[in-house]
């Protein structure tokens, strides 16, 4: 994938499946019968509407951030350039964490077992999309170890010093 490279076609239609598998997680999240209103506190739903919508926040600014460099698949292209300010000084990749935010929220907001279980299936498909990616990242720049190195995955690492 050095720059000059053509990426394979197994690589671009592995990172399409992830995208496919993973709006389809959200859409299920989204369309699954929910709990009866009541059995959800009002706190328990505004803290889901929060969530949605800091996770929707989250989502927007690193797509901003991240500029000419986004895609819709986990492949990069062969003009992205690797972002590490921003929201991506802190994490690698922001935007799954703010979809985990809205997962949660979702989950919240449905209330069934059955919402749980596709969030598991969520977090697990973004994680294994997220090594997928890093595998290309590494490939493409090498200053992609120390960056990983030096920044969670998810969440800010916490540095003790």
């Amino acid at each position: 994938m050095a720059s000059g490279s053509e990426t394979p076609r197994v690589t671009i239609v592995t990172g399409w499946v992830f995208v496919i598998a993973q709006f389809t997680l959200l859409g299920a999240l989204m369309f699954l019968p929910a709990a009866p209103a009541e059995a959800m506190p009002d706190a328990g739903r505004w803290l889901a509407v929060a969530l949605q919508a800091a996770g929707g926040i989250l989502v927007v600014t690193a797509l901003v951030q991240l500029g000419s460099s986004a895609t819709a698949t986990p492949v990069p292209t062969a003009k992205s350039t690797l972002r590490t300010s921003g929201l991506y000084s802190r994490v690698r990749h922001p935007i799954y964490t703010g979809l985990f935010a809205i997962a949660l929220g979702l989950v919240l907001s449905g209330a069934t077992g059955g919402h749980a279980i596709i969030a598991v299936a969520f977090v697990v498909l973004m994680n294994v999309k997220a090594r997928f990616e890093e595998a290309l990242l590494q490939h493409k720049y090498e200053s992609y170890a120390d960056y990983m190195a030096r920044t969670g995955r998810f969440f800010p690492r916490i540095h003790r010093g």
